[in-house]
């Protein structure tokens, strides 16, 4: 080790010089000491203790002249004595050293504080490092007075490199690691006396900027921290004199870094406790406001934080069998015909008597839609269509679609033979089924959608066809997994990441997918196959007219395939449903009536075998009968027990409550078609409440199945032409008994649309 150790030393010769304060030396001295570690293979220290156990050892030797090599051979590591002694005397002569400090230095000619400097650029030995090696002889420092200058004299004695100070003085706690080696250099740096700083004037400058560029490139990555102040400060203590320097000032230098860094600390903590402050503060106001009702809201059950009712309401319909039924329970709870609610962040009001839903129906201010995550969803993301717009969207494009479908025969007679076609090919499927048990709601569906399609595109679609049976199966799945205020999705739309099947959020866009698809296939061949002799035959010709006409103003007109599409989809989904749901349920009561499905096949048979009156709704004055059992069916189950929502478009009030813009506004039109006190016997299915003293239908103003006002449902026309023309003719041919094996039931299955619960009957034909 001692071999390599030496041969380490004669490649840098730096490590000798133990005196200089040279910031450039120190760290080729640093980067030598490891390159010794790297050769010898112990670590840096062990080198240290071993090179200095050497080197006291053997410049003693030289200085007193009192080992020669001869000697040193014959010792166990000649070779390393030979190696080290000719190495020490070539950098180490005493009398050169004593020749070259006759003189003193003058203090006047230190005009700036550099590190010391000699005529070699190799490795030397200085005035304290010569006194240490007499020192170690024994001898006394009688070379002292030669080295004083007068400045010295008059100065108080200071410290040697490397020994405590004789005064103490505190020290920083606790010093960060990546400082300390500066820390180190600068303790001698403040230690020097000023008769050991040699210095030249002619190199003053380029010793200052090396010392500078040195400092910048140990100092590189701090500069750019938070250290900047501590660098400001670090080179005004180097441009002073050492004389100036005092310890005073070092632990000031010390002090601001420390204070700086506690500021620093203090600073972020701050911050942090602002923040978490301002979040607190936030959480707690949210909370507040989420609990806080309206001024003059209905009343209701209080809310819940963050939630309103909701959890509240889906937990107490699923007990009951609907919202419809919470509601009623609820208002007779807090003795009210008006409930203020809340679901999610939505403010809704409940009408729960004729006057309120009444007002409601005619009132303009309750004409808006709410703009809801669902809603949007429900028109594949858009505001569009029929629906679910309202303003002067909601007008214009009404207007326009209920003017095209009355002059392709809607409510008309064109439509009427429409349905009479469609009831013909229904009572041949019917007898195809020979009389076995059979659902009736499996087979209406297509029915009505084929006569509202023929209106709205101009042919009928095949009852097979694959892509109208996967529609109605998720139509119908739709119908179940939402209710009339959107279902969870609508009140916390964020689930839909958690849960998408659970919230029926992949369900209504696997259907919207499929609807579009199905929708531009056809808007796509009428695009194509357009002339001047069809272009009104059937609506979606009209739209695609319309759009022609206005493409010079696209952008200003509300005519798009976008809006086609949406106005199609309101069609579908409106006589998809609730037609071919109420024709089912009117065959369900026939069959668990015998009486009076005897009394509606008498009346037909009388009409057409007597009077030859053909049975088509023109002609349902003649039927009052049948015509008053199918409003007993539509009251009797209320297919849409709570209609709407509806939007208040501005501040107003309700039943002397406040309701504020933008809430939404459910009707429960239940509530009417089974109040008590109007129809006496709600309970009881009896269709001649609807005929007067002379056997004539009369219309009861409590019986609205399709609502009110403007927002009237667009297919009511349609609606009462297929439930007459169907029921009249499968009764007038068939007799509907029941199955015992599924037996139906009264009880309703809930969501957006009440709907049967799936049972059997037999179509017995009666000839």
């Amino acid at each position: 080790m001692e071999v390599k150790l030496i041969k380490a030393v004669k490649r840098h010769p730096c490590l000798f010089d133990r005196s200089s304060t040279d910031f450039r030396n120190q760290y080729l001295k640093e980067e030598a000491w490891v390159a010794a570690a790297i050769s010898t293979g112990a670590s840096v220290e062990q080198c240290k203790q071993r090179w200095k156990s050497l080197r006291d050892r053997f410049v003693r030797e030289v200085v007193s002249q009192q080992s020669k090599p001869e000697s040193a051979a014959k010792e166990k590591n000649k070779w390393c004595y030979f190696e080290l002694l000719s190495f020490l005397t070539k950098h180490v002569n005493p009398r050169k050293m004593k020749s070259k400090r006759q003189s003193s230095i003058d203090d006047q000619s230190i005009s700036s504080y550099s590190p010391a400097t000699t005529q070699s650029d190799s490795c030397r030995t200085t005035d304290c490092e010569w006194i240490e090696l007499q020192q170690d002889r024994g001898e006394p420092n009688d070379s002292q007075s030669s080295f004083e200058t007068p400045t010295s004299k008059k100065a108080p004695k200071r410290r040697r490199l490397g020994e405590e100070p004789h005064e103490p003085c505190s020290q920083p706690a606790k010093q960060k690691p990546e400082n300390k080696a500066f820390l180190v250099m600068l303790d001698e740096l403040l230690q020097k006396k000023p008769a050991q700083v040699q210095e030249s004037k002619n190199n003053t400058h380029a010793s200052f900027n090396h010392l500078c560029g040195t400092l910048e490139k140990v100092f590189s990555a701090k500069k750019e921290s938070k250290n900047k102040a501590f660098l400001a400060m670090l080179d005004e203590l180097l441009q002073k004199k050492p004389e100036e320097v005092q310890e005073k000032l070092k632990m000031e230098v010390l002090n601001h870094v420390h204070n700086s860094a506690a500021q620093f600390k203090t600073l972020e903590m701050s911050v942090v406790l602002f923040l978490v402050a301002t979040i607190v503060g936030y959480v707690l106001y949210s909370l507040i406001q989420s609990m806080k009702r309206p001024k003059n809201f209905p009343p209701g059950p209080d809310f819940i934080p963050w939630m309103g009712n909701t959890i509240q309401l889906r937990k107490e319909a699923r007990a009951s069998g609907g919202q419809h039924l919470v509601f009623e329970k609820w208002s007779k709870k807090y003795n009210s015909d008006i409930l203020g609610l809340k679901l999610g962040s939505e403010y809704v009001v409940v009408a729960l008597s004729f006057p309120l839903v009444h007002e409601v129906h005619i009132s303009e201010v309750f004409d808006g839609r709410p703009d809801n995550f669902f809603l949007r969803l429900r028109t594949m993301g858009t505001r569009k269509g029929i629906t679910c717009t309202d303003g002067q969207l909601w007008q214009e494009h009404r207007s326009f679609a209920m003017r095209q479908m009355r002059h392709v025969g809607y409510g008309r007679t064109e439509m009427e033979q429409y349905i009479e076609k469609e009831a013909d090919s229904l009572l041949t499927y019917i007898d195809e089924l020979h009389g076995e048990p059979t659902w009736p709601g499996s087979f209406l569906a297509p029915s009505v959608l084929n006569v509202l399609w023929t209106l709205t595109a101009g042919k009928g679609i095949g009852r097979g066809d694959k892509r109208l049976q996967k529609l109605l199966q998720l139509l119908n799945r739709r119908s179940k997994v939402f209710d009339i205020c959107g279902g969870v999705l609508s009140q916390m739309p964020w689930l839909r990441y958690f849960a998408p099947n659970w919230t029926g959020y992949n369900l209504i866009c696997q259907m919207n997918q499929e609807m579009h698809a199905f929708f531009l296939e056809a808007i796509n061949e009428h695009r194509a196959s357009i002339t001047k002799e069809n272009a009104e035959s059937d609506l979606i010709y009209a739209y695609i007219r319309e759009m022609n006409e206005h493409s010079d103003e696209a952008e200003n007109s509300t005519f798009s395939e976008t809006q086609l599409t949406m106005t199609i989809l309101d069609f579908f989904i409106a006589g998809s449903q609730t037609t071919s749901n109420t024709t089912d349920l009117a065959l369900m009561m026939l069959a668990l009536n015998r009486d009076v499905q005897k009394r509606v096949y008498d009346e037909i048979t009388d009409n057409l075998e007597k009077h030859k009156i053909p049975v088509n709704l023109c002609n349902r004055e003649y039927f009052p009968y049948t015509s008053a059992f199918i409003m007993e069916v539509q009251r009797y189950f209320h297919i849409t027990p709570v209609t709407g929502p509806r939007r208040a478009l501005r501040n107003t009030t309700l039943g002397g409550y406040n309701v504020p813009k933008d809430t939404t506004v459910l009707i429960g039109l239940r509530v009417v078609h089974m109040d008590k006190a109007h129809w006496g016997d709600p309970e009881v299915f009896r269709p001649e409440r609807f005929l007067d003293a002379d056997g004539k239908v009369f219309r009861d103003e409590y019986f609205m199945p399709f609502g009110q006002g403007r927002r009237r449902c667009l297919g009511d026309a349609l609606a009462r032409a297929c439930l007459f023309s169907f029921l009249t003719k499968i009764v007038h041919r068939f007799r509907i008994e029941l199955c015992e094996e599924a037996l139906p039931s009264v009880v309703l299955q809930p969501g957006i649309t009440l709907t049967p619960k799936p049972y059997k009957v037999r179509f017995v034909n009666r000839q």
